[in-house]
Parts: C-alpha cells; sequence; structure tokens
C-alpha cells in the first residue's frame, strides 16, 4: 500500500484514479499543478509530506529535504506514530 501522512499525521490513501506517490502528490498540489515528477515529490516534501510504503514484511517512510534523506527519528512524533 502507496500512502502519505501529512504533517499532522493523517494518513492519505489513494482516491479511485489515483494509481500511486506521484498521482497523490499531483492532486494534492492541486487541479493546475504542471511539474515533473521530481517538482512533485520536493513540492510534497517542502509541504511536509511523508511517502509511506507498507507491504507485510516492510514498512518505509521517506522525506527528503535539500536533497538529503530525513532521518526517521527528526520527523515529527506524530508521523512517527
Amino acid at each position: 500500500m502507496k500512502l502519505y501522512l501529512s504533517q499532522d499525521g493523517s494518513v492519505r490513501a489513494p482516491a479511485p484514479g489515483e494509481h500511486g506517490h506521484l498521482d497523490m502528490g499531483r492532486t494534492i498540489l492541486g487541479s493546475g499543478w504542471q511539474g515533473d515528477v521530481e517538482d512533485t515529490y520536493t513540492s510534497m516534501w517542502s509541504a511536509g509530506w511523508v511517502r509511506v510504503v507498507e507491504s507485510p514484511d516492510m514498512l518505509e517512510a521517506e522525506q527528503w529535504r535539500d536533497g538529503k534523506p530525513v532521518a526517521f527519528t527528526d520527523l515529527p512524533s506524530v508521523q512517527r506514530d
């Protein structure tokens, strides 16, 4: 399952017609969003969103700032929880 976590820890799952993080990001950023893949992820991370991939044997959370991955311990507690 691919999800996003907002800054307040709210979970954003794919809506109908969205097939992953890129589609969700473009929807979240608005109908007029015209950025490419890199612009979309950069804008989502700048807005504080964390990209999450959950599978039966793995849970991965990712956010980047200034071209570097953010350590899990540096995420707000609501996103770590």
